[in-house]
């Protein structure tokens, strides 16, 4: 790593702005650009200055060994005000307490339970499909990632509640990522987009008192989230309240729907327009799976499919993390100061040819054994690192495996002819409009 003391300024920051301009128009880009500069470097965000980890021995420093001189960042701070303390959002003690309480549910018991849900989920979802007719991939992916995670929560969820969250969780996506980046005081403005956010979080906050005042009335619940969340007793014997369980069911949606819904979108993207790909994933299904959908076990043996999921995971990943400094801190050969805004880039340690060669290039087998141990450790971080490390990454692995195994058993999926697909950037690198024309498999 560069010997260096004081980290290196990024060119290009505009008066007053700094680098927010460019940071708008091509982030990616500018992300990539810094790794060239040093392994820490200082950039501007308005007139606040920040500073971007590029090496990953660093990005462990500051996730796990350091982890205590750090707390989440502004972008985390902002999320709370509006959707509360939940494990995605929550820092220190709280988030120590309530990762403990939930974890039970992302263990393999739980996960072989869930795989049977995913599979309900597929089955609803690709049962409007027809051949030939194009579809919006990455509408009906979301639609997917949603009725998922929502089967997930809730084992019995009403009609008119379902709709009310698949009505309300795209706005409070839309909503949260405006006021993660918009100054705090345009959340008060009396304008539409304001008032559809507080409507839609007030809607999700009716299903979820319904459905924790059924559920503690004697309605069995068990085998979903929710019933993990009611029961759950922290070390001092004390359960969730409502408003609490209330922010975790929040939580889980803002951050299950957004990132499995443009995973899946890509996934199914790259597979598409690679036929040798597609042919070997086919062989492999046929092979593992002998026309049966997929149990939990089947998982590990459907190797080529785990290698293109963690392809798609390395190419499209989350690109924007934050961490703040609690007091003065060395990280490397560079001191900070106490309050000093962090920032982190799974997206640019991803694309570093320093650890993979050919960035841009979509290639599953840099995943082979014999090739994987080449990589550092901390250069592949889709889920985070350190205690605030996704809880719910394994989940979202058997979710795109799952439904992969599922679509594409029964399933050719082509890009439309004469639609590109442009690259936009949500919480993860999310694909624009993606047509693609479904046609039936058959073995």
């Amino acid at each position: 790593m560069a010997s260096r003391s004081v980290p290196p300024r990024a060119p290009g920051a505009w008066p007053l702005l700094g680098h927010a301009p460019t940071l708008m128009r091509r982030p990616l880009d500018f992300m990539r650009s810094l790794a060239d500069l040093g392994d820490v470097v200082r950039v501007q965000l308005g007139l606040l200055n920040a500073y971007v980890v590029t090496h990953p021995e660093l990005v462990h420093q500051m996730l796990v060994t350091d982890a205590r001189e750090y707390s989440r960042g502004l972008a985390h701070s902002r999320s709370r005000t509006h959707f509360g303390n939940g494990l995605v959002f929550s820092d220190g003690e709280i988030h120590r307490l309530r990762r403990r309480m939930i974890q039970p549910e992302f263990r393999h018991a739980s996960l072989a339970r869930h795989t049977s849900v995913m599979k309900s989920a597929v089955a609803d979802v690709t049962a409007t499909w027809r051949h030939g007719k194009p579809l919006e991939m990455t509408d009906e992916m979301a639609a997917l990632a949603l009725e998922t995670v929502t089967r997930s929560l809730f084992t019995d969820l009403t009609e008119d509640s379902a709709r009310a969250i698949q009505r309300s969780v795209p706005i409070l996506m839309r909503g949260g990522i405006q006021r993660v980046v918009a100054p705090l005081w345009t959340a008060r403005l009396p304008l539409p987009v304001n008032r559809r956010f507080r409507r839609a979080l007030s809607d999700v906050g009716v299903v979820v008192d319904n459905v924790i005042s059924a559920s503690r009335s004697g309605r069995d619940n068990c085998g979903d989230l929710l019933s993990t969340l009611l029961h759950a007793r922290g070390e001092d014997g004390r359960t969730l309240s409502d408003q609490e369980i209330q922010d975790e069911i929040v939580a889980f949606y803002m951050a299950g729907v957004e990132t499995s819904s443009s995973a899946l979108a890509w996934l199914f993207y790259e597979i598409g327009r690679n036929p040798g790909m597609e042919d070997r994933l086919h062989s492999e299904l046929d092979s593992v799976l002998d026309g049966r959908t997929p149990e939990y076990g089947d998982l590990p043996r459907l190797e080529y499919l785990g290698r293109i999921v963690s392809e798609v995971l390395r190419e499209y990943s989350i690109w924007f993390q934050m961490r703040r400094t609690r007091r003065p801190v060395r990280l490397g050969s560079v001191g900070l100061p106490a309050g000093a805004q962090m920032i982190y880039s799974p997206y640019l340690l991803h694309h570093d040819p320093r650890w993979f060669p050919e960035p841009d290039r979509f290639d599953p087998d840099r995943w082979l054994p014999e090739r994987v141990h080449h990589i550092p450790r901390y250069a592949f971080m889709p889920f985070g690192a350190g205690s605030h490390t996704c809880i719910g990454g394994n989940f979202a692995v058997v979710e795109y495996m799952t439904d992969l195994a599922v679509i594409c058993s029964q399933w050719r999926l082509r890009p439309a002819p004469g639609h590109a697909v442009h690259k936009e950037i949500h919480a993860t690198v999310h694909p624009g409009r993606l047509v693609m024309i479904p046609e039936r498999r058959h073995r």
